[in-house]
C-alpha cells in the first residue's frame, strides 16, 4: 500500500476516533447547560471509577 494512502488513512481514523470519543460527549455535556458543572462532576469520577485502581 503506498505511504499516502496509509497517511491519509491513519488521519481518517483518528479523526473519527476523536469525534467519537472527544466531540460527541462534550456536545452532551453542552446540551445540559444547567447541570453543567454537577454533569462534569458526575463524568470525571465515572471516569475516574472505571480507569482507577
Amino acid at each position: 500500500m503506498p505511504l499516502i494512502i496509509l497517511i491519509s488513512l491513519l488521519l481518517m481514523m483518528s479523526w473519527l476516533f476523536s469525534e467519537v470519543l472527544v466531540l460527541f460527549p462534550v456536545d452532551i455535556l453542552n446540551s445540559l447547560k444547567p447541570f453543567t458543572s454537577l454533569t462534569l462532576i458526575v463524568a470525571l469520577l465515572a471516569f475516574l471509577w472505571c480507569f482507577g485502581e
